[in-house]
């Protein structure tokens, strides 16, 4: 399980100290190769010896991430790992979890960002402590639930061309042919 605020799971002022943690904690005999990997699967390397409050929001979270990575486990769990972070470390974020999933490493994101939704396999959307629907992103997100969540902004224009009947060979728009009608 990866936190909202990175800074609530840090335990070490170093980085690779930090991801040592857990792996010692459960008495594994490889925590080197466990923090090397971890730190590697999140593209932060470079980072390993320096002070965790030294860094930005978004490798805070990259580091939090690689703490959950080093303990090697079936699932990851990121709960809103884009919240607290400028478009910057947004982006950073979002690309080390795109780059985990091509990977095979099985996700759960509980988030509101459209554009980490977009991405995943399978969408739940919760209301009221309970799901009020599920699916694929494409499915999702032509579905009537705009105003119950964000849409990526595509989906959002891809909606409005279909409310207005706008279809190409018989099928709805893809975001290439949107884009190619937007221009002409």
């Amino acid at each position: 399980l990866v936190f909202q605020e990175p800074e609530d799971q840090a335990v070490a002022r170093r980085v690779a100290d930090d991801l040592a943690f857990g792996p010692r904690n459960i008495g594994a005999d490889d925590v080197g190769e466990r923090v090397d990997e971890a730190l590697r699967q999140t593209g932060i390397e470079g980072l390993a010896g320096r002070d965790i409050h030294s860094l930005s929001g978004g490798q805070r979270q990259l580091v939090a991430i690689a703490g959950a990575l080093a303990m090697r486990p079936a699932y990851l769990t990121l709960d809103e790992p884009t919240a607290l972070l400028d478009s910057e470390g947004a982006a950073m974020v979002r690309a080390v979890i795109a780059k985990l999933k091509i990977d095979g490493r099985g996700i759960v994101v509980i988030t509101q960002d459209p554009t980490i939704a977009a991405g995943a396999d399978r969408i739940a959307v919760m209301s009221g402590g309970g799901i009020v629907a599920q699916g694929t992103p494409r499915a999702i997100f032509s579905s009537s639930m705009e105003g119950l969540i964000e849409l990526p902004e595509m989906a959002r224009l891809l909606n409005r061309l279909r409310e207005k009947g706008i279809t190409a060979n018989g099928t709805w728009l893809c975001v290439d042919d949107a884009r190619e009608w937007l221009c002409r």
